[in-house]
């Protein structure tokens, strides 16, 4: 059983095909590389896997599980869920400017404990209210009024005490990437770089199954390209997964388990660095590497 399986993902926009049906799949620890032209479609495909678009037909499996099917409507509360087994790195940062390093962090993490308590104190309150429902009726109000301050309490109380945990667990992961001590800054404050290992922080901070990056480097500089292909490195794991849209043939000759080449929106070619980099059979894909190399 595949870690992940796309099946025959279609997406246009208006008349626009974009992707004309994609099928792959992958394994827990495996570290996928997207290569190809701009319009090739490998950021849509990347944008439907997490949610940000619903593919128009196809479905998406995590551990045997299909999380989405295109024939199937979806409230906002389950794909906000369904998402969760994935983060995405975009290539423009995405963070907030009026927020530190470390709030942009812990922005996820405070918004899921929020709605998270706001689920379980509904659910108490019902289950309170049910419980009191069949009570004397001079018993009732004192009943409701003491649960309520109860809950009140314990909610309060657990909250703040998720918060103080979400800051603790922002602050490392900003150390494991390096910026322990830009805590504190503004992303105005910060290189390209470091804007772009906060937004790895950010989506390393709920924990994905899967990982997927926007061409990553793509905004940065050159001398600021291998502070965040080294912190990438660092991350592949056996826990993990990851999916990386790059335009560095070399970083993905070098990171990758599996190397997928898309071209007018269908996957052209796919197998290891060596068999794409060394051994290409399409035409297309031979073009590519030759333009590539001849451009750098």
């Amino acid at each position: 059983m595949s870690f992940l399986e796309v099946k025959n993902l279609h997406k246009s926009f208006g008349s626009t095909q974009v992707l004309k049906g994609i099928d792959f799949s992958l394994q827990k620890g495996d570290v996928v590389s997207i290569i190809g032209s701009s319009g090739s479609g490998k950021t849509t495909l990347l944008r439907c896997l997490n949610f940000l678009e619903l593919a128009d037909t196809g479905s998406v499996f995590v551990k045997g599980e299909e999380i989405f099917n295109a024939q199937k409507k979806y409230a906002d509360r389950e794909l906000r869920k369904n998402r969760l087994h994935f983060g995405l790195v975009f290539q423009g940062f995405n963070l907030f400017p009026q927020y530190t390093a470390l709030t942009n962090v812990r922005l996820p993490l405070d918004m899921q404990t929020k709605e998270r308590l706001a689920r379980a104190r509904k659910a108490m309150s019902k289950t309170s209210a049910d419980s009191v429902a069949g009570a004397p009726a001079k018993t009732s109000l004192s009943a409701r009024f003491k649960a309520w301050i109860d809950g009140k309490k314990s909610f309060a109380e657990k909250k703040k005490q998720a918060l103080e945990e979400n800051a603790v667990k922002a602050e490392r992961i900003l150390c494991d990437v390096g910026l322990g001590e830009k805590m504190n800054n503004y992303p105005c404050e910060l290189s390209g770089g470091q804007c772009q290992r906060v937004a790895i922080a950010r989506a390393l901070a709920l924990e994905p199954e899967i990982l997927c990056f926007d061409e990553p480097t793509s905004a940065l500089d050159p001398e600021l390209t291998g502070e965040v292909l080294r912190v990438i490195r660092s991350l592949k794991s056996p826990d993990r997964a990851m999916v990386i849209v790059t335009h560095e043939m070399q970083f993905a000759a070098e990171i990758s388990d599996k190397v997928i080449f898309m071209a007018d929106g269908v996957i052209e070619e796919a197998g290891t660095p060596q068999q794409i980099f060394r051994a290409p059979q399409s035409e297309k894909l031979k073009a590519f590497l030759r333009n590539y190399a001849e451009n750098r």
